[in-house]
């Protein structure tokens, strides 16, 4: 370290964690340490609009900051300015990206920690003006290597290890305020659900790339029917999936055994995904916000750094199976295989 973190004298801190929901989730356990250990700092959050939600009523957190990228020039100078004020001792910018590492600098807060991927060379080097306490680390040379890869939890505990912190747990924290649960408690009760086997399938845009149509996901619904004795079936979707959503809903509109819901809120979404036995997802938000309610799930990744995802992203504690992406019919026996997998795991 440049200077060694003299703990007495932070008392105000800033994590910047300006991506996505499940990037948001995952940092959940770092701030549950600085929460642990520090129970007398403030702790203020810079996050997005999106995933706001998230950190409402989170113990762990003083105050939420939102930061949207649809800002001006303008406007995001005065936001920077209004940071600069607040007179943080230390920010921890936890977005691995160039805009994290600015606003961490732009804060002027004596201590700024951070991690850096060694394969982006050129930001690499920023990394070590903008940030006093640098954490490398060279994910593709230790996947060249051999090596495991730290998932992003561990990556966000490696945070915590430098400035001297103890995790007392390393579990996900995404906690639905009352509110939300009776509101799905009043949803399965209308459909008249029972809530020992039901199976959430997630409908991600990443479906629709990959060449998946309305009958390949009526041919997974009436696999899973056949293989695991008719279970309720909840699609879940947002506004980039409206139209094959409503396409489905469509269909299913007079069964009482699948239904499709599109207006959750995130915590809403985390309370309906509690009542779930198995989540079945390509690789987006949705595995984390089932692994943070300790459901178990079939996590559909791409070709693309394959092997690295599957590590750094893969669902964090709960018992899962990763499936390689593939043509629609042949995934839809992976995905049945999966759930059969883990069904024997039990």
């Amino acid at each position: 370290m440049n200077e060694a973190i003299k703990y007495q004298t932070v008392k105000k801190i800033l994590h910047i964690r300006i991506d996505r929901l499940g990037d948001l989730i995952l940092s959940t356990p770092l701030l549950r340490a600085i929460y642990d250990n520090w129970k007398d700092k403030e702790v203020h959050c810079l996050i997005t609009p999106y995933t706001r939600e998230v950190l409402e009523n989170c113990p762990f957190v003083s105050e939420i900051k939102i930061f949207s990228e649809k800002w001006g020039l303008l406007e995001r100078l005065n936001f920077f300015n209004q940071l600069k004020k607040e007179n943080y001792d230390l920010v921890i910018a936890h977005s691995p990206s160039s805009l994290s590492y600015f606003i961490a600098n732009y804060t002027g807060a004596p201590h700024r920690v951070g991690y850096v991927y060694e394969e982006r060379p050129l930001v690499a080097k920023l990394v070590n003006m903008a940030l006093t306490d640098p954490i490398h680390l060279d994910l593709r040379g230790m996947l060249a290597r051999g090596e495991k890869i730290p998932h992003e939890v561990e990556q966000g505990l490696m945070i915590a290890d430098k400035l001297g912190l103890k995790p007392k747990s390393r579990d996900l924290f995404l906690e639905p305020d009352p509110a939300d649960k009776k509101h799905v408690d009043e949803l399965i009760k209308k459909w008249f659900w029972t809530t020992n086997k039901i199976f959430c399938i997630h409908l991600s845009e990443k479906w629709l790339n990959i060449g998946w149509q309305h009958n390949h996901f009526h041919r997974l619904v009436n696999d899973i029917k056949k293989k695991f004795g008719n279970p309720f079936i909840l699609f879940t979707y947002g506004s980039y999936e409206l139209d094959i959503g409503r396409e489905i809903q469509a269909t299913y509109e007079k069964t009482t055994d699948v239904k499709c819901v599109s207006d959750l809120s995130i915590k809403q979404w985390a309370a309906m995904m509690k009542k779930c036995s198995y989540v079945i997802t390509p690789d987006t938000g949705a595995i984390h916000v089932a692994a943070s309610q300790k459901v178990p799930v079939i996590a559909v990744y791409g070709p693309n750094d394959f092997e690295l995802n599957t590590q750094q992203w893969a669902p964090w504690r709960v018992k899962n199976k990763k499936i390689l992406q593939q043509a629609p019919i042949q995934l839809i026996n992976e995905i049945i295989n999966g759930i059969s997998e883990l069904q024997d795991m039990y």
